[in-house]
């Protein structure tokens, strides 16, 4: 015969192993397939097609050793925008970069001429002759070791959706700034694309 006392440690025992022993009066009951409890030890959030990222993915680094400015891809897939098509991004474009055709981006030197980085932000938004502009970020940020400004905005251009994030920095007497411009179908790659880009960029030290 079994006693309270036995039932009790028996069920503590189950308890804290976690698995079924033989023997357990009749009052431990069991489900089927002989577990006690076996469908609701499964997680309650299960991640589907999940591929980590490739760590060991090639990377290179390009640089204008005249301004300092480079730019290490962030992964495969990246090329540099050169010759007429770096020109047609301005003047004072150093380095430019793409990413499929959807996402691009470049950084810009120009002698700061008295210029502050607001300034700089500001006129470069004005100049964005896009429908519908809208304002999303305009504040002061962390740009690696400056203090930068920073915008990002988003609007239609060619019936596409369009996003830029620019930042803008002074130092060594210039004005610098890195450009991030998407025009991919949906929110989230457009993201990606501004992340990755205005990530990508650093400034070393121009070149005696």
């Amino acid at each position: 015969m079994w006693s309270d006392g036995d039932m009790m440690r028996c069920f503590l025992t189950l308890a804290m192993m976690g698995l079924v022993a033989g023997g357990c009066p009749d009052g431990a009951e069991q489900e089927p397939g002989g577990e006690p409890g076996s469908g609701s030890d499964g997680p309650s959030i299960v991640l589907v097609d999940f591929h980590p990222p490739d760590v060991a993915e090639p990377r290179e680094t390009w640089s204008h050793k005249a301004s300092g400015v480079m730019f290490t891809t962030p992964g495969s897939g990246w090329s540099r925008i050169e010759g007429e098509a770096q020109a047609a991004l301005g003047a004072d474009v150093k380095l430019a970069v793409r990413e499929g055709e959807r996402c691009s981006g470049w950084a810009l030197v120009r002698p700061a001429a008295g210029l502050g980085a607001r300034q700089a932000a500001d006129a470069a938004r004005s100049a964005l002759a896009w429908q519908g502009l809208q304002v999303q970020v305009d504040e002061d940020v962390k740009y690696d070791l400056w203090t930068a400004r920073r915008y990002e905005v988003q609007g239609r251009l060619d019936g596409r959706v369009v996003a830029e994030r620019a930042s803008y920095w002074l130092e060594f007497g210039n004005l610098y700034g890195v450009v991030a411009r998407t025009n991919d179908r949906d929110y989230a790659s457009r993201r990606r694309c501004l992340d990755r880009v205005t990530a990508g960029f650093a400034l070393g030290l121009p070149a005696p």
